[in-house]
This record gives C-alpha cells, sequence and structure tokens, in this order.
C-alpha cells in the first residue's frame, strides 16, 4: 500500500493508525489509499462535506418536509448553519468527544440536523429503533456512553425515562415534536437557542481535533 498523506491540523487529517479496523470507538483505524485509481480520492470530514455544499450551493434545496399541509424547506446553507447550532447547544450541555447521542424517532429534517451536529462536535451517532424496549434503550445508551438522549415524541420520552435512574450519565434529553412531556426536558426551540448563543471557539477546536479515520457513528441492529 502507498504511504498516506501526513496529518493536517483539523477535521480532514488522517491520524496515524495500524489497523484496518478497531473495537474501540476512539480509535483511529487505516485508511486504504494510493496514488492513483479508485482508491485515490482524498477523504474528506462530515464537516467538510456539508460545509462544501453549503459554499457551492447555498439556496439550492437540502430538506423538505411536509406538516400541516405546508412544505417546510432547509437550504443547503440553512442545514450547515443549523447542524452547527446544534453541535455548539451540545457541547454546552456538556457533550464529551467519543461519547453518545441517542437519537430517537423517524426520519425528518431535526433527525438529519441532529446527526451533523453531534459529528460536529466530535461525538457519536447512536440511532435507536422507535421499536425498542426501555431495557433495549438502557443498553444502548449505557453502551455508547451517552451523555445526550435526543427523542421525537412523548412515546419515545417514556422509555427513557422509564429507566433514566439507571443511567446517570445523562446530562441532558431534549424532545424536538411538540411540548416537552417531562419536567428538565429540553424543547427543539430550546436547544437551538442554547446553540444560537454560544461563540464558535470551542466548535473550532473540537473540530480541530477531528480526523477523517475516526469513528462518528455506532450502528444497532438486531
Amino acid at each position: 500500500m502507498d504511504d498516506i498523506p501526513e496529518p493536517a491540523n483539523g477535521p480532514d487529517q488522517i491520524l496515524p493508525a495500524s489497523y484496518f479496523k478497531t473495537w474501540e470507538a476512539d480509535k483511529p483505524v487505516t485508511l486504504y489509499l494510493k496514488r492513483e485509481g479508485p482508491c485515490s480520492t482524498k477523504p474528506i470530514s462530515i464537516h467538510t462535506m456539508v460545509k462544501e455544499r453549503a459554499i457551492n450551493y447555498p439556496n439550492q434545496i437540502a430538506l423538505a418536509v411536509k406538516r400541516d399541509g405546508a412544505w417546510k424547506y432547509w437550504t443547503y446553507k440553512e442545514y450547515f448553519d443549523e447542524s452547527r447550532i446544534v453541535a455548539k447547544a451540545f457541547i454546552r450541555l456538556g457533550l464529551e468527544i467519543f461519547h453518545g447521542v441517542c437519537i430517537m424517532g423517524f426520519n425528518s429534517p431535526e433527525w438529519m440536523l441532529l446527526n451533523f451536529g453531534v459529528i460536529f462536535a466530535g461525538g457519536l451517532v447512536a440511532g435507536v429503533y422507535t421499536t425498542n424496549s426501555p431495557e433495549a434503550c438502557r443498553h444502548l445508551a449505557d453502551n455508547c456512553r451517552a451523555q445526550i438522549v435526543v427523542v421525537e415524541d412523548v412515546e419515545c420520552l417514556n422509555k427513557f425515562l422509564a429507566v433514566k435512574r439507571f443511567l446517570p450519565q445523562i446530562k441532558a434529553i431534549i424532545q424536538w415534536s411538540g411540548i416537552p412531556g417531562a419536567p428538565g426536558v429540553l424543547s427543539w426551540a430550546e436547544l437551538m437557542a442554547i446553540g444560537m448563543a454560544e461563540k464558535d471557539m470551542e466548535l473550532e477546536e473540537r473540530l480541530s481535533l477531528q480526523a477523517v479515520n475516526q469513528c462518528c457513528t455506532l450502528i444497532y441492529t438486531s
């Protein structure tokens, strides 16, 4: 295999690694790169990918959803900007790098904004089946070292509330649709307000530590 490019400072760097796979979420892996051919494309981070779309196609529609009979749209610029707002909110709420954020709900623009927000902040996305039992939710949250839980509605919320006493590491719970179903649970508007009040400095510091050969998502399946 040809030499891997030297690491650079920022989310597009490649950290030194010895193996093509790892069982530890905070360990980098070797990338199979060549100087020519299909494996020669320079890898970029998720943040850079979304940022490039926002720069090149700022006003093109990236996300759309029909609610109450009307369509709501996000452009690529809004997609990128709001994902960064979510990331800053997660950092403010105490998310540490390589710790999980459980996301439980059906496909929606909020799911996608949360997904990128977790990754930008250096956390690990951990999607949760809406059919999971409370005990399965507990296992997943414990296994990914989740510090934040985000749910779509009260039905999803109740599954985590049923086992919250066993998850002392959880620092915040957010419900993105409807009125939060329990005291202390943040709404989507409150999450965004937290992020908008934060400066970019800590987020940029988190991004500078990231690398394209690190884990950003954990997938749990049956």
